[in-house]
């Protein structure tokens, strides 16, 4: 998973920065998770392999998937 740590670090400088006057931890906190949240959705995934199985837990079958997808 491709994930760009500059702009992770970039947004949490922005979060502490703005932070110094915020009202509350809880604000912080939101803040914090809000810029976590959108790092993490920006990632894209390549070549996910999945197993389909029967309730049993016995192999159905495979797939792949061969072009890239957003994390939801």
């Amino acid at each position: 998973m491709a994930l760009n740590s500059t702009q992770l670090a970039t947004a949490l400088k922005k979060v502490f920065e703005d932070g110094k006057d915020a009202t509350s931890s809880d604000a912080v906190a939101e803040a914090l998770a809000v810029a976590i949240h959108a790092y993490v959705s920006a990632a894209t995934v390549n070549g996910v392999t999945v197993q389909v199985v029967d309730a049993g837990g016995h192999p159905l079958g495979t797939g792949t998937q061969t072009t890239a997808v957003t994390i939801t």
